[in-house]
């Protein structure tokens, strides 16, 4: 990755300093063990419509732009592109 790059996803991911960790880690934990596929839609209205819908973007924004989601441009859907428990130690 050239400094260049690296520079600005460090800048994506600063502006997302305040995001409540515990709702990330929720999130992605929804996904993780959907049964199904989802889109950012049906997501929302299962899991999380006690949640503001800003704040529901805002995090699916940073996953998005972390790398740790991924949607799939033809439908929609959402799926996890990164698994801590597929990591090596």
């Amino acid at each position: 990755m050239k400094q260049q790059e690296y520079n600005k996803m460090i800048r994506n991911i600063k502006k997302y300093d305040t995001m409540p960790y515990k709702d990330i880690v929720e999130m992605e934990t929804r996904i993780n063990e959907s049964k199904k596929s989802l889109t950012s839609d049906e997501l929302y209205k299962k899991y999380f419509t006690k949640m503001h819908r800003e704040v529901f973007d805002s995090i699916i924004n940073y996953l998005l732009e972390t790398t740790r989601l991924r949607i799939d441009k033809c439908d929609d859907i959402i799926y996890r592109s990164w698994n801590p428990s597929r990591m090596a130690y």
